[in-house]
């Protein structure tokens, strides 16, 4: 199945909040979506300017499915990037890309609630090393 966030009939398996943030997604600016409070996609307005303003200028759009990890506190969270230049590198996580948004989902789901570790779980990988 095709993941072009342009494409009216991709579903993810997370849905965006709106049809305003999906349509960001799809023809905004390289953008980084996390999922919020009801389990749905969602700009995270703060979080794509920073990493915009650190990003490649070259922006071709691509939905990239992430693990963004936080170096200080080790926990971790599912970001969907609306570009590859949005998650090559960042000053304060650990960030790993994955094949799609189920791949990243289940590699999120070893890590336990709250998803906290000491290092990101490889694409394919079955257990992490949890942090106790």
């Amino acid at each position: 199945m095709s993941e072009d966030l342009r494409d009216p009939t991709w579903s993810p398996i997370v849905p965006f909040s709106d049809p305003f943030d999906r349509s960001l997604a799809a023809d905004g600016p390289g953008a980084l979506f996390t999922i919020g409070h009801k389990g749905q996609l969602r700009l995270a307005l703060n979080r794509s300017r920073d990493q915009g303003k650190r990003a490649a200028a070259d922006r071709p759009k691509r939905p990239c499915h992430c693990l963004f990890r936080d170096r200080a506190t080790g926990f971790v969270q599912y970001v969907l990037a609306t570009t590859p230049a949005l998650c090559q590198d960042h000053p304060r996580a650990d960030i790993r890309e994955y094949p799609d948004q189920q791949s990243a989902l289940d590699a999120l789901a070893t890590l336990g609630r709250p998803a906290v570790t000491d290092a990101l779980p490889p694409a394919g990988a079955a257990s992490p090393r949890a942090r106790s």
